[in-house]
Formats: structure tokens, sequence, C-alpha cells
């Protein structure tokens, strides 16, 4: 459940810059729109053993987390079923990129709010008509011990 929650925060979160392409169903091109289990299991498990295509953009090295799913998919496919993950170990791996995602998100986060946060200090610090002058008199008459903002 806690996985879902999080896989939903970074769908929502996401900025939209990413690219994404149209569904195609896997070896669409070599079967018709509803294959049967026989089909699929003559594709997939016969003697040439045919996987998905990975797009040259998932392995080109732009992307550490893009990477390590990609090696994690590749490693289930791995031709000798006892060469394979086990469930536990898809899970484990899969709950430590969705992890690390979620802190580079917070990161970056922190980083733009930062960044927003001393662009707004940077205008409001620059405003002469806002700048009260060293030994300035305030209302009551005192005078001010240092620059301050109004």
């Amino acid at each position: 459940m806690k996985s879902d929650y999080k896989m939903q925060h970074m769908q929502k979160s996401s900025d939209g810059s990413r690219r994404s392409y149209p569904y195609k169903p896997p070896f669409g091109e070599l079967v018709d729109s509803d294959p049967s289990f026989a089909e699929m299991e003559k594709i997939v498990c016969g003697a040439n053993g045919k996987r998905p295509p990975l797009e040259p953009s998932w392995t080109n090295g732009s992307n550490v987390h893009l990477q390590k799913m990609v090696s994690l998919m590749v490693d289930c496919w791995h031709h000798s079923p006892h060469c394979r993950h086990t469930a536990l170990k898809v899970k484990i791996a899969l709950g430590e990129v969705i992890e690390e995602l979620l802190l580079l998100q917070e990161r970056e986060a922190k980083e733009r709010m930062t960044s927003q946060a001393m662009k707004v200090i940077d205008e409001e610090a620059y405003q002469p008509s806002r700048v009260v002058v060293l030994g300035a008199q305030s209302k009551k008459g005192n005078a001010h011990p240092y620059f301050a903002t109004c």
C-alpha cells in the first residue's frame, strides 16, 4: 500500500517534461491484438526466446535510475529460469529505486524552494525605498542599530 501511494505521488508531482510514447503491446508486431497463450509461449519461450526491445534512451547512461530498472528487467528475462530474480528480490530492488527517486524529488524541490526564496530576498534587499539606513530615526525617535527592511 505504501508503494502505491509513493507511485501516485510521483505521478502527481511530475512536471510533465518527460517524454512518453504511445502504448504498444509487447510483441504487437508478431501477434494479433488478442494472442492466445500458446502463441505468446511460442514467441517468448520458444527456441529464439524473444524479449521486447529496449529503447536506446533507456540504456544511454543519461538516467541512472532508468538504467537500474532496465538491468532488473533484463535479469528477470534471463534465458535460464534458475538465473532469474525471485519476486522478493524484484520487490526489494524496485523499492530501492522508488526510494532513490523520492529522495531525488525531495532534494530538487528543496533546491527550487531555496533558489526562489533567495531570489525574493535579493529582490527585497535591493529596493532602496524599503531599506532603513543605519542610524536613521524610527517613528519613536530611536536610532536603528543596523539596516532593516520595512
